[in-house]
């Protein structure tokens, strides 16, 4: 199975806090400190009308770019593990389909 993803879509990874740093900057009171100081990969996309900022676990972003690729859900899934054994497909798959990223599925033939 493939899935066809908003062409809005984009990934940003960072060996800097660039979710934490958005997050920060868009707060209230602008005053927020960065706890950890880690890589992090942002989705970002534009499926209605507002720029949409998450964080992806690791391995996230391999996982969308192999998507992206045209790969299926498994090859995609292989990627990821590739890149990080902590990597979960349900989480990762749950935030596309938050950010309304997933526009359609096609079988893999």
């Amino acid at each position: 199975m493939r899935v066809v993803l908003h062409p809005s879509v984009h990934v940003i990874a960072s060996r800097f806090p660039v979710v934490t740093i958005w997050e920060n900057n868009r707060s209230a009171n602008g005053k927020c400190t960065i706890q950890r100081w880690r890589p992090e990969a942002a989705l970002v996309t534009r499926a209605l009308r507002e720029v949409e900022v998450r964080r992806l676990p690791a391995g996230g972003d391999a996982f969308v770019r192999a998507l992206a690729r045209g790969q299926t859900v498994a090859m995609a899934a292989r990627a990821a593990l590739g890149a990080t054994p902590e990597f979960d497909s349900a989480g990762t798959l749950m935030i596309l389909a938050e950010a309304d990223a997933v526009i359609g599925i096609r079988g893999h033939g």
